[in-house]
């Protein structure tokens, strides 16, 4: 599952990545200023039934560098 812009969406989409809502074996958060309530929860039942939960959301302005979280 992956929770990101319409963009990033589609990027992953060209990459040849599989996407899906249900029976995730990783949830990805990335930025999404479309992110809601509802995503909460679809979120929340596929961690439920085990899935991982990746974060992209760490950023060193410092050291100027991007890297996944793995929780």
């Amino acid at each position: 599952m992956l929770c990101a812009s319409r963009a990033l969406r589609a990027l992953a989409s060209e990459l040849g990545l599989t996407l899906g809502e249900q029976n995730a074996d990783i949830v990805l958060l990335t930025r999404d200023r479309h992110f809601s309530y509802d995503t909460l929860q679809q979120v929340i039942r596929e961690l439920i039934q085990g899935a991982t939960l990746l974060d992209s959301k760490v950023y060193s302005p410092r050291k100027q560098t991007h890297y996944y979280r793995r929780y």
